[in-house]
């Protein structure tokens, strides 16, 4: 084989590969030469955060509808008449109370696609049109969980009416940085306007400019202020779950903040002049979207529910001075005293659950509502777990399973649900005969289907829809606690 090499080849071969030749190349590391270990699949580092569309019960329709309807008895011997008699007389008959209910069913999904190269170059690591179909399922229910928490169709579907926001009062009697004359606007929103504002670098510059907020308040001047905060309150709004403050000159106002509470401080800084413009809002919306269903909090907060609301109107939640929240007793006598009925579930933000642990368990040995304790080691024990966390409080006023044992009623620490807020659910009925065997239920025409679009490029264009409503059949016996100030 080496008969087509000249001597002069061979030399200059030999000179390579000797050792004090300057041609001489070691390979290394640099040259690239080394295989690429990468583990397959693709790990999915990302929550499916959906904790009420996974406790709800979901039960399909066998019947095409427009709308899911039902009857509901409400009272009976609603006259009170009194049951003693004469002897040998009848008495008078009992009269009822009833309603019509019904919940207009909803499509809801969403759209992904995947690109032909990318199935080709991902052949055997991984399967990218089923990783698209499971990344869109798992959004859709993400999405269905804001859904049922709250989305908002408007007071004739079953919702609310955010309408206008509370005209604001103003405090400008402190030290601040604001100098000038500035008109101050409040708007309320809902769950999904107050989720999908725009924050950069943990400051709110800008909201949703359509559907998802209420009206514009009134505009209320300042006057001339010369370095002064601006302390602005307002009557709370049924069913907003936040609001968007704007403030500025007139026709200049600009998104200052968007707090959970009705009230506003603008601090010791100047106002921001890099927020939303006021005028770039829809004035005619109500914070009603017709393509939602009706969520928990809409259903709560609407007309006829007969729900416990109660807006604390920036104040923090009291300490009872008994290992209890004070205004938890006050909701569930109140539930008890009406309606015979306790709450099963408390869902609250995690600002709320950090509070109410510490006012459970006091703030420290000093204080004469803390909660004392006793911790027992063994000689040389080392193993102290610091903390506590309150994971319930105990209803004092049901007791299900046997009188003298009170019910616990569990924390949902949930991920939409913004501070300022704690919703209590009954999802048990305590009467005889009632007929309900979910008191929260998805009723759905169609559960998750995906759907495969007709092919007009290179690409896998697929769809996860469901379409569905969710029932509640008892709002009367939860309650909402709401505008709660942290601390």
């Amino acid at each position: 084989m080496f008969e087509t090499y000249t001597e002069e080849t061979l030399g200059l071969m030999r000179g390579a590969l000797d050792p004090q030749s300057q041609l001489f190349k070691a390979i290394t590391t640099a040259t690239n030469l080394t295989g690429y270990s990468l583990e397959a699949p693709a790990k999915k580092l990302y929550p499916v955060r959906a904790p009420l569309r996974n406790r709800i019960p979901r039960r399909v329709s066998p019947t095409g509808a427009t709308a899911v309807n039902w009857k509901a008895v409400t009272g009976i011997n609603t006259s009170n008449v009194k049951a003693s008699v004469a002897f040998g007389t009848r008495n008078s008959e009992i009269t009822y109370t009833t309603a019509s209910k019904s919940a207009t069913y909803k499509t809801y999904g969403l759209d992904d696609s995947v690109q032909d190269e990318a199935v080709w170059m991902g052949r055997g690591f991984e399967d990218v049109r089923a990783l698209s179909m499971l990344a869109t399922l798992e959004s859709v229910m993400m999405e269905e969980e804001k859904l049922i928490l709250g989305g908002n169709p408007g007071a004739a579907d079953g919702g609310v009416a955010l309408g206008t926001g509370g005209s604001p009062t103003l405090d400008v009697s402190t030290a601040g940085g604001c100098t000038g004359t500035f008109n101050v606007v409040i708007v309320p929103l809902t769950l999904y306007g107050y989720l999908s504002r725009t924050v950069v670098a943990g400051v709110t510059t800008a909201i949703l400019t359509a559907t998802e907020h209420g009206k514009q308040s009134a505009a209320i001047s300042t006057g001339s202020i010369t370095s002064n905060k601006i302390i602005a309150t307002w009557t709370a709004t049924a069913g907003a779950v936040a609001y968007a403050v704007y403030a500025g000159a007139t026709g200049s106002e600009k998104l200052q903040d968007v707090v959970t509470v009705n009230a506003w401080n603008s601090g010791s800084a100047a106002l921001t002049t890099t927020g939303q413009l006021l005028s770039a809002l829809t004035d005619s919306d109500v914070g009603a979207d017709t393509k939602d269903f009706a969520g928990i909090i809409p259903q709560l907060f609407a007309s006829g529910s007969g729900a416990y609301l109660v807006s604390k109107d920036n104040v923090a939640l009291t300490a009872d001075g008994a290992g209890g929240i004070a205004e938890f007793d006050t909701l569930f006598k109140s539930l008890w005293d009406t309606w015979g009925i306790g709450p099963t579930l408390a869902i609250m933000n995690s600002q709320e659950a950090q509070n109410i642990t510490k006012k459970v368990m006091g703030s420290g040995s000093t204080t004469s509502s803390a909660v004392q304790y006793r911790v027992n080691l063994t000689d040389g024990s080392k193993n102290i777990t610091g903390s506590l966390f309150v994971s319930g409080i105990v209803n004092k006023f049901t007791s299900g399973s046997r009188p003298g044992e009170p019910d616990t009623v569990p924390f949902l620490i949930h991920p939409y649900l913004p501070p300022g807020m704690v919703i209590f659910l009954s999802e048990q009925l305590p009467y005889p005969n009632a007929s309900v065997s979910n008191v929260l239920e998805m009723s759905l025409l169609q559960e998750y289907a995906e759907f495969e679009w007709a092919r007009t490029q290179r690409k896998y264009e697929h769809g996860v829809y469901a379409n569905g409503v969710l029932k509640m059949f008892f709002p009367a016996g939860c309650g909402v606690l709401y505008n709660i100030a942290n601390g």
